[in-house]
């Protein structure tokens, strides 16, 4: 692995230190901007490696970090054992690791605010293929997947990758229908890829993979499926699809949260209506009242 990409895969194992973090890092000591790291001469991005020589002192004052923030990033450049436990897991267990400094880093997802550092991935790479994330309740019923019976087939037939969070409901039967029709679909999880949630879906995502899709996650490894993870989780959905399609979701949703972060990144939302008093559909309804279009 190259150095920065070292660097940056180490700093994402540090508590503390989230993309804020490391984009403000690059942009001080190597003098980059998200934009400029597909184009950047290696030479330049090297230049991260300096700050395993910077005391809190150095990180606070070269690169403006708070105090809180640069006694993390000191701490955890001086364990070793985070990058090289985390690197012998991932050559274990055939999971291959793309960083911010990568040119296979998904540039839909590098446009985003404050992308992830660091994307473990299990299958196939992520390609730059038109890709559209379906998401949804986790009660949907037998309306939903008729939706999604008409919508998968058409947009796997045209090439399209179906993009979702591995969840029961809308999200698996998204993915499945994807794979019965011999498309891509890509599954990001809000746990490491080493402690797959939900559980009861782990043929499915064993299925993804088999099927030459990818299972995605922005967490190290054996990270668990905390709370805090799903709208960060949600956010990489988003990030990596041109567009959004919501099917079933009532007023308060997480699918509503992967639609306001499509919107914020001026990506196309789309919802599916429903029946005017179906409380699943309600979501969906307040969205196009938004502007999102109707499917």
């Amino acid at each position: 692995m190259k150095i920065c990409s070292s660097v940056l895969w180490h700093l994402s194992l540090t508590d503390g230190v989230g993309p804020a973090t490391a984009i403000r890092l690059l942009k001080s000591v190597c003098g980059l901007l998200l934009a400029d790291l597909a184009e950047a001469s290696q030479f330049k991005l090297d230049l991260i490696s300096k700050i395993f020589s910077f005391s809190a002192h150095d990180f606070v004052m070269r690169c403006g970090l708070s105090q809180r923030a640069a006694e993390a990033c000191v701490r955890g450049l001086a364990d070793a054992s985070l990058l090289h436990s985390e690197g012998e897991l991932a050559l274990r267990h055939g999971v291959h690791v793309v960083t911010l400094a990568d040119a296979e880093y998904p540039q839909l997802l590098r446009n985003i605010h404050r992308p992830p550092i660091v994307l473990y991935i299990k299958g196939a790479k992520l390609k730059e293929t038109p890709s559209i994330a379906v998401v949804g309740t986790r009660r949907a019923n037998h309306y939903a997947r008729r939706a999604l019976e008409l919508v998968v087939p058409e947009l796997a037939a045209s090439g399209w990758s179906v993009v979702s969070g591995g969840a029961v409901g809308v999200d698996t039967v998204a993915h499945e229908l994807a794979i019965e029709c011999r498309g891509h679909t890509a599954v990001v999880l809000g746990s490491g890829l080493l402690r797959p949630y939900p559980s009861t879906n782990k043929k499915l995502f064993e299925s993804v993979v088999a099927s030459g899709g990818s299972v995605v996650s922005p967490f190290p490894l054996e990270a668990p499926p905390e709370k805090g993870n799903f709208p960060a989780r949600n956010r990489v959905v988003a990030g990596l699809a041109k567009s959004c399609l919501v099917v079933q979701a009532p007023g308060r949703s997480g699918a509503l949260i992967t639609a306001s972060y499509a919107l914020a990144e001026n990506r196309d939302v789309y919802a599916v209506p429903g029946a005017v008093d179906d409380v699943l559909s309600q979501g969906c309804h307040d969205l196009i009242r938004q502007g999102a279009m109707p499917v």
